[in-house]
């Protein structure tokens, strides 16, 4: 994509910002959200003008720093938080608590005779949400009031409660102030120690006794933003504490939620009661785990994505993977699958993200957009318009959409700001770490801690009962002063506040582990595995039989698992499962204990033992010359026809070695020399060129599959389609991937002209354990049980199962661009709520004109409410 047609496309969502914007302030402002169906407002927030405050620094991005003057001196008039009604504790923080802290750094920077107003309502609004830290464990409600926390709500789920660390800590730093940083890193570290053994967390939870009341472990609704801000918080503070943790909980969930590349359900205690749903919030994923720089898991993760956005147009809000149908049609303007398309571009340069980017335009432009707005799409399979225009399109989708198109980015935001869940950025600075490191000095969370304990020996309110001494000044180093604050305003009011002592969340299982505290370790596994290379080839797994997932096990146990049980010396017996995404090793027990994710195999005695390669030596009249040579283990490609379906399986071919041309990487030439039949099974070194284009150079030579020997000592690999082309729904045929020294003993038995090496590619059978001095037991349980016949396993002896590669579904991923034009208006028969009369036009007046007659209009209306006279009153901001 050209230079100038970013650009034009960056002067296009530039003008539909404007577009929504000045509708907003025409017909709804000052509501919190315009309804661009039937260009009316809505108070959907408290009465904030929240779009104002969301869109703040939306402004500064597209360089209107006169209209983002004219909203800030409205903001420091106007925007009142004390309301008499319930208020979710998450959505202020993100939209409300965010876009004030943004907004007041750029007004700082930008505005010279900018007085600090924002931080001022910022403080007013945190204080308000600090009220909601008030319960025995930590963990925050979910609403809370002026007046206080609802209590009547005990519940609140991760997100909600752990997406707060940013802002907080963010406000202690400009404030000086500890209280907001101790009181968000609390209900983190309450989360954190209500997980699972799984590193897993449920979804609901009750906030004053600690208990799980949902038990579903996800990375979508109510969980999303726990994992994005611990990251986050690492990289804006600096503190490798929240690196671990992250570290550990992305473990968790990419160990147990993760299949195929889609992410589903399941019960944080045990990792199953599977449920196969995808939600439109799990797109964000893509983006974190390119902050984390786990750049290939993020490109196959989009793909998935990629696919249901494609499929249905827009991003449906929940898809069930086992049927194939929407559970939730609708499709509100969210941004997340576009954010992770905006960081996939940063990072690889690639231009079909942009190409995906401009679809999108394209779609919100013909499908979407209104005579005043942009309506949120209630049926995506339909295209019928809901009245809602949620204040994120202004302050994320519209963003994410206009950095990813302008050739020269803004203020340098990637590199210099991290972006809070809401797409507001906020400054790294030394500041920053400087301010997190005090606030966490275990000598002042020691003395919060006894504070708390002085407050019910008293029987002290959330507010405490002490009087605050006076405040002393401490002048820096350029003559300013700063407050000392006193525990009384530092500490955070939080009843029965020591953590330790807290009642813990239940688990699912009666059995105690290690009841001393320690696992002794008498010996070190050494055992080397895969990585997983990104599924870009395939989109959706053909439809399993009803009742079983694709695995063929049932849908309840954890078909991508199969436990081994292997002897350590000393009288210790280890279980490990395999993933077989060969990404990853668990160790599960030590001598006993519960099993708590066994898989269970049904009536397919091997459905999750690995694929193997089955080969024998005959002479050319087809008469067997011994016994089996060997059976090797092997790894299947995430492309192609799936060896997991026995019509795809490649029985009693003969193998044949080209004696030119034995990388793969240019056309074959040379005729195949076979016997019986024509069909053969062709093997190919590994390297030179990418797994795909060998695999198609087989394919073209008449090759029922392809072999790919290793040629270096790192073990096995899972072969991905190549990433720059687009034909790998083009391969038909199976392939796999053979160890080096699995390769040289074909190699041998080939090399013997008077011998046939004839080769069956399916299912591994128990034999496959027995070569590697392993014993295979069925278990009555129906677990698959497998033991060293050696005294201690090495690693050699040890593989992990091979991925099982879904059939794949042809899915072009550059899309072609539609050329219908945007409309400004859409077809009232299609769209939920009435549409405004022909007559009520919006104004044909400049952005900044019609805005600033729109802020005069209103402060004449609230002195004629107040009965001020005209000529009185406030400067209006656009004055």
């Amino acid at each position: 994509m050209s230079t100038a047609r970013r650009w034009e496309l960056a002067e296009e969502v530039k003008e539909m910002f404007y577009h929504s914007y000045a509708g907003y302030m025409k017909y709804a402002f000052p509501k919190d959200e315009l309804k661009p169906v039937s260009c009316t407002g809505v108070d959907n927030w408290g009465g904030l003008s929240l779009t104002l405050v969301d869109s703040l620094d939306m402004l500064v991005v597209l360089g209107n720093i006169t209209e983002f003057r004219n909203v800030v001196r409205y903001l420091g008039q106007s925007l009142n938080f004390n309301k008499k009604r319930a208020m979710s504790l998450f959505e202020l923080n993100i939209r409300a608590l965010g876009g004030l802290l943004s907004g007041h750094h750029f007004a700082e920077q930008l505005l010279p005779e900018y007085d600090g107003v924002l931080l001022r309502k910022s403080v007013e609004l945190a204080d308000i949400l600090l009220t909601a830290f008030d319960s025995p464990t930590g963990i925050p409600f979910n609403e809370v009031t002026p007046d206080g926390p609802n209590h009547k709500e005990t519940t609140n789920c991760p997100a909600a409660a752990g997406t707060l660390l940013l802002e907080f800590g963010y406000l202690s730093t400009l404030t000086g102030n500890c209280k907001y940083l101790m009181a968000a890193r609390g209900a983190l570290d309450a989360l954190w120690a209500a997980r699972s053994t799984l590193n897993l967390w449920g979804t609901v939870i009750d906030v004053n006794k600690g208990n799980w009341q949902v038990t579903d472990a996800d990375i979508g609704a109510s969980i999303d933003s726990l994992y994005e801000y611990l990251f986050k918080s690492y990289l804006l503070f600096g503190d490798d504490r929240y690196l671990r943790i992250f570290e550990d909980a992305y473990g968790g969930a990419e160990r147990h939620l993760k299949r195929d590349n889609w992410y589903i359900k399941v019960d944080m205690h045990t990792g199953g009661n599977e449920k196969r749903h995808v939600n439109s919030l799990q797109a964000f994923w893509p983006g974190l785990q390119v902050l984390a720089g786990l750049v290939p898991d993020a490109m196959a993760s989009w793909n998935r994505f990629h696919c249901l956005e494609h499929k249905f147009g827009f991003m449906p809000e929940r898809y069930s993977l086992n049927t194939g149908d929407l559970m939730e049609k609708g499709y509100p303007l969210r941004p997340e699958f576009l954010e992770s398309t905006a960081f996939l571009f940063e990072v690889t340069g690639n231009h079909k993200y942009l190409e995906i980017g401009e679809n999108a335009v394209r779609k919100l432009q013909r499908l979407a957009r209104t005579r005043c707005g942009f309506g949120a799409v209630v049926d995506v399979t339909s295209g019928k318009l809901e009245d809602k225009m949620e204040t994120f399109f202004l302050s994320e989708t519209l963003k994410y959409l206009y950095l990813m198109f302008v050739p020269e980015e803004p203020l340098n935001i990637s590199s210099r700001y991290i972006f809070n869940t809401e797409a507001h950025p906020l400054p790294i600075t030394l500041d920053n770490h400087r301010m997190h490191n005090k606030c966490t000095d275990p000598r002042l969370v020691q003395a919060c801690a006894d504070w708390n304990k002085r407050m019910d020996a008293m029987g002290a309110g959330p507010e405490g009962t002490i009087k605050p001494r006076r405040r002393r000044s401490k002048r820096a180093a350029d003559g300013s002063t700063r407050p000392r604050y006193t525990l009384d305003e530092v500490c955070v009011r939080q009843q029965r506040n020591d953590l330790t002592k807290r009642r813990p969340a239940r688990n699912n299982y009666n059995t105690a582990y290690a009841p001393q505290g320690q696992c002794p370790v008498t010996s070190v596994l050494d055992a080397e595995f895969g990585f997983q290379e990104p599924d870009l080839g395939t989109c959706f797994q053909k439809s399993p039989p009803k009742g079983t997932a694709a695995s063929m096990c049932p849908r309840d146990s954890a078909p991508q698992k199969t436990v081994f049980q292997v002897p350590a010396g000393d009288g210790k017996m280890l279980e490990m499962q395999f993933l077989s995404s060969g990404s990853d090793v668990q160790l599960t027990k030590v001598n006993g204990g519960v099993i708590l994710h066994g898989v269970d195999i049904n009536e397919l005695h091997v459905a999750n033992l690995p694929f193997s390669v089955k080969a024998f030596v005959m002479d050319k009249f087809g008469r067997r010359k011994e016994e089996q040579l060997q059976e090797i283990m092997c790894s299947t490609a995430q492309f192609g026809a799936s060896l997991a379906y026995a019509r795809n399986e490649v029985r009693r071919t003969q193998l044949w070695y080209p004696s030119a041309g034995r990388d793969g990487c240019t056309p074959v030439t040379e005729a195949p020399q076979t016997h019986f039949s024509n069909k053969f099974v062709v093997m190919f070194d590994r390297g030179v060129c990418p797994f795909q284009r060998k695999i198609e150079h087989g394919q073209a030579a008449g090759a029922v599959a392809v072999i790919i020997a290793n040629n270096q000592d790192d073990g096995m690999v899972h072969m991905a389609p190549d990433v720059d082309s687009t034909n790998a729904s083009l391969v038909t045929i199976p392939s796999v991937f053979v160890s080096r020294k699995d390769a040289v003993i074909l190699r041998e038995r080939l090399q013997n002209p008077d011998d046939l090496v004839v080769v069956t590619l399916g299912r591994s059978s128990p034999s496959v354990f027995r070569n590697l001095g392993l014993e295979v037991q069925s278990l009555s349980s129906g677990n698959i049980l497998i033991k060293h016949l050696s005294a201690t396993p090495t690693s050699s002896e040890i593989s992990a199962p091979a991925a099982v590669a879904a059939p794949p579904e042809p899915a072009d991923s550059a899309q072609t661009a539609e050329a219908a034009e945007a409309v400004n208006a859409v077809d009232p028969a299609n769209v939920e709520g009435s549409a405004p009369s022909d007559q009520d036009q919006p104004a044909s007046k400049g952005i900044d004109e019609a805005i600033q007659e729109r802020f005069a209009q209103y402060h004449a209306d609230q002195r004629k409410k107040s009965g001020q006279d005209e000529g009185q009153g406030e400067t209006t901001p656009g004055g």
